[in-house]
């Protein structure tokens, strides 16, 4: 993937968009919001990323979320990382579902604390975003490498960098 600052180039490529989504499925917790829609957003949990680059999450039936997606709506999914300083946001189309066969499929005994009836709760939904456009950004080097250009730069002996963190675009090749 090639990194860019300021002005980014995307990259349409499968490879580029899959090491996106797989950082936002290895952080996890996103913030999942309708752009221009008077919804909070609400935090999530990523289920699964499937083989078709669609991100699955369980969603409450009653929540706010839920009710504004009548039919498939775009979807904002933001994902942060900060102490690896990684961040990733997704956006594209999103579907609310009940199917309780792919429900247990996914499920983790975890999930019990969110949905007390299980796969076949009646609470439960699937929300599936496929993925049109993602951005990630992400700090270059090592941790170590990255303290240090922050003390050299704090004693004046560096110029402090605008911005440390490379800025990657990535465009999907559907529509």
């Amino acid at each position: 993937m090639t990194s860019h600052s300021s002005t980014p180039n995307p990259d349409r490529s499968g490879a580029a968009l899959r090491q996106a989504l797989d950082m936002a499925f290895d952080i996890r917790f996103a913030m999942v919001s309708i752009p221009g829609a008077r919804v909070v957003p609400r935090p999530m949990i990523t289920q699964r990323l499937d083989d078709e680059d669609r991100l699955w999450f369980f969603a409450p039936a009653a929540s706010e979320l839920v009710r504004a997606l009548p039919g498939e709506h775009r979807l904002l999914l933001t994902y942060a990382d900060p102490g690896a300083q990684r961040y990733v946001t997704v956006e594209g189309g999103g579907v609310v579902l009940r199917d309780e066969a792919l429900a247990r499929d996914m499920w983790a005994p975890m999930d019990q604390a969110y949905f007390h009836g299980g796969p076949a709760d009646p609470a439960l939904r699937l929300l599936c975003v496929r993925p049109q456009r993602a951005e990630l950004w992400a700090q270059d080097g090592t941790r170590l490498g990255q303290y240090a250009r922050l003390l050299a730069a704090a004693a004046g002996l560096a110029p402090p960098s605008p911005d440390p963190l490379k800025r990657h675009t990535v465009i999907l090749r559907r529509d």
